[in-house]
């Protein structure tokens, strides 16, 4: 995909939902900068390797894209580490271990 062949993925947004294009940027291991909003920390959950900026700060924007061009090779590295548990937290199968565990909780909690 066009992703996999970024530099550098970026999203300025000052609001946000399950943003599909950072899910896909992260799992795609494409060196990220992110504005702190909505769904953007829900993704990343424990992961810190992207670099994080607060929503209306262009300087913070820029600082973190050059930070990723200035040292490709570490930020290439984070990167790796944030694929993998973007993967393993967005993967078809976790998706799929997810429903059924809510499946049975409900049927758990169901009186029929």
């Amino acid at each position: 995909s066009f992703i996999e062949d970024l530099d550098v993925f970026v999203s300025s947004s000052m609001t946000e939902g399950l943003p599909l294009s950072v899910v896909e940027a992260l799992g795609a291991g494409v060196p990220s900068v992110l504005t702190r909003c909505g769904g953007n920390d829900e993704v990343l959950g424990d992961v810190h390797a992207p670099e994080l900026v607060d929503v209306g700060d262009p300087r913070g924007l820029a600082s973190g894209i050059l930070a990723i061009v200035r040292d490709r090779e570490n930020a290439l590295k984070r990167a790796d580490v944030v694929s993998e548990k973007i993967r393993a937290k967005f993967s078809l199968g976790s998706m799929v271990e997810a429903y059924a565990a809510l499946y049975d909780e409900a049927r758990a909690s169901s009186s029929l």
